[in-house]
């Protein structure tokens, strides 16, 4: 970590173009982020990371250092697409704050490539709170015990924890041949409950959903974050996200001159190659493996 320390410590202004995920962005934000100002959830969300030009951030956060990463991010993957959040309450909870009941309309439309929620059926792994939230939103979903089961759906909906490790390399074909994943993680939550019982606490190693994830660009990381509403409360869809937040961003600035530096890109940029490097799986490959030999 010496050698990514000092390279954090040089790191340079972001006077860049963004990498652009494959697929239309920003009508997929819009589509997402139709009729909505706010979301909010119970509990603390932690940020998620884009990793590679398939994922792209949704609505931001605010991290305690004053840096912003999303909250809720995107994915293409060949003809599907994926949706996580950063935190479960988002989808295992009918308990619906701002206008996240339409964010999650909106997310279960855009993922099943439709226009209308009421068209869709969902395939539920396990979990009966995503299925009081669907129901709630008034949206047709069936109860599966496994992710064989819920793919004969157009759109699978599951916690990480409620599908077991072996059925994982099954979900990323299904995803490319046209199916919807809706998701959630929380690094930081998994990180304080494996230090009571297992002692495991790298995210990288040990959390599994953070294996799922890193599978379509995406890697969540291990912070509490705050809200970017007035007050602290909720997550405005206006709130922008810095140049620096996506991987892509910070290793473009990595091989810029670094006597361009700027305060507020050099702090994003670390805070993204940190999260990064702490959670982001071995063998994930693409950018991480070159962010890997500056460790």
């Amino acid at each position: 970590m010496r050698k990514l320390t000092l390279t954090l410590a040089l790191v340079a202004s972001g006077v860049f173009c963004a990498v652009a995920a494959t697929g239309d962005v920003e009508a997929a934000r819009a589509a997402l982020t139709a009729r909505v100002a706010s979301i909010d959830c119970d509990g603390l969300p932690g940020p998620l990371i884009c990793l590679d030009d398939r994922a792209f951030g949704v609505v931001a956060c605010r991290n305690y250092d004053g840096t912003r990463h999303p909250v809720v991010a995107a994915a293409f993957a060949g003809d599907g697409r994926v949706v996580a959040y950063g935190h479960p309450s988002f989808i295992c909870s009918p308990h619906f704050l701002g206008d996240t009941a339409t964010m999650l309309s909106n997310t279960v439309a855009w993922l099943a490539h439709r226009r209308d929620p009421a068209d869709v059926t969902v395939g539920v792994v396990r979990n009966d709170g995503v299925r009081k939230m669907l129901a709630a939103l008034g949206v047709d979903h069936r109860r599966c015990d496994t992710f064989a089961e819920a793919s004969k759906y157009p759109l699978v909906a599951f916690y990480p924890d409620d599908v077991p490790v072996a059925e994982y390399p099954a979900v990323p074909d299904y995803v490319r041949r046209g199916g919807g994943l809706l998701t959630a993680a929380l690094t930081w939550g998994w990180k304080y409950g494996a230090l009571r019982t297992t002692g495991k606490i790298s995210p990288a190693l040990d959390y599994d959903a953070e294996r799922l994830l890193a599978g379509f660009g995406l890697v969540a990381g291990d912070l509490g974050v705050n809200r970017t509403g007035p007050g602290n409360r909720g997550f405005l869809v206006s709130t922008g996200l810095p140049f620096g937040s996506t991987l892509p961003e910070a290793m473009e600035v990595l091989r810029r001159d670094p006597l361009l530096a700027d305060d507020s890109v050099r702090k994003q940029v670390a805070r993204t190659l940190l999260q990064t490097a702490g959670c982001c799986p071995p063998g994930t490959g693409g950018l991480y493996s070159e962010l890997q030999r500056l460790a």
